[in-house]
């Protein structure tokens, strides 16, 4: 029975590892999915705590790019219209 306690409380903690990564990613749901199955993988949920962010500015907008780290690739951009 204690084996079984110990098991419950390490899938808790995974299971709370992964909902954490999904909901503090600045990273949309459908990037996240890089596979578009429509389910979230844990390969695809650490994936997507592995990125960076830098500053782009385009002609009247500023953007965010965000890019994985495993290869410098943009994964998606975040941009706001010049006021």
């Amino acid at each position: 029975m204690k084996h079984f306690r110990i098991s419950i409380i390490i899938l808790i903690a995974f299971l709370g590892l992964y909902l954490y990564t999904l909901v503090s990613s600045p990273l949309p749901y459908s990037v996240i999915d890089t596979d578009n199955s429509g389910i979230v993988s844990i390969t695809e949920a650490l994936n997507a705590s592995e990125i960076g962010t830098r500053s782009l500015i385009k002609e009247n907008e500023t953007c965010i790019d965000y890019y994985w780290l495993k290869d410098g690739l943009s994964a998606y951009q975040d941009c706001k219209a010049h006021q």
